[in-house]
């Protein structure tokens, strides 16, 4: 969205809890950013920004699941004082990457011309609920594919088209998150639940815990 004199009101149903995120952007930072890809830029939006029309511009697209975990990373912020400041800065930059990356997305799939089938969609649900199950020894993307019965090449898309990420990005993330939980939790010490999620090197566990989170797995044991 782009509201210069906030012009704009968001109505939403009753009786429900609405947890809100809002990042804002200075224009001037947000063009030195695409360097000059104005294509990344809806038309309408280039309109208000370069001073072509008086109007606010507003635009709801679908949350994709990256989108979504960066957002829940946002509300469980583990940092305090300079630290949080450049901890949420690099999770809104990353949630503009996310918001950039559908419009490239979009245009790459039209040009695919690839079309979702019902049943392409039951197939890629079916194979998260097979991934979510056996976190500690997941099939591989061949074996997946055969035992929800499709192609590999379907269901890759088909995945991506409908958790907006790649088949091997949800599982890291699955694991990763299911790890938090044990440790939060105090079910498991980190080597447990390192090997819990299917980490057999407790050092690579490490390493890509702090990749995601931007915290050590012992952190979230206190």
């Amino acid at each position: 969205a782009y509201v210069p004199e906030w012009q704009i009101t968001s109505t939403f149903p009753a009786g429900k809890h609405i947890t809100s995120v809002c990042v804002y952007i200075d224009p001037h930072l947000f063009h030195s950013l695409i360097e000059g890809n104005h294509d990344l830029i809806p038309a309408g939006l280039r309109d208000v920004i370069d001073g072509n029309s008086e109007k606010f511009y507003t635009q709801a697209s679908v949350t994709t699941y990256p989108a979504t975990m960066v957002i829940q990373q946002i509300l469980d912020c583990p940092y305090q004082g300079p630290l949080k400041r450049m901890y949420l800065e690099s999770k809104a930059f990353e949630l503009i990457t996310y918001s950039l990356s559908q419009r490239v997305c979009c245009r790459a799939n039209a040009q695919n011309a690839f079309v979702l089938r019902p049943d392409d969609m039951e197939r890629a649900r079916e194979a998260r609920t097979i991934l979510v199950d056996s976190l500690d020894n997941p099939p591989s993307l061949i074996e997946l594919a055969r035992l929800v019965g499709t192609s590999k090449s379907k269901l890759t898309q088909g995945f991506r088209e409908v958790f907006g990420t790649s088949v091997f990005d949800y599982l890291r993330i699955q694991r990763l998150e299911r790890a938090r939980e044990l440790l939060e939790s105090k079910q498991k010490n980190v080597t447990e639940a390192a090997f819990e999620v299917g980490y057999s090197q407790q050092s690579n566990f490490t390493k890509a815990f702090k990749n995601h989170f931007g915290t050590n797995p012992k952190d979230h044991l206190h």
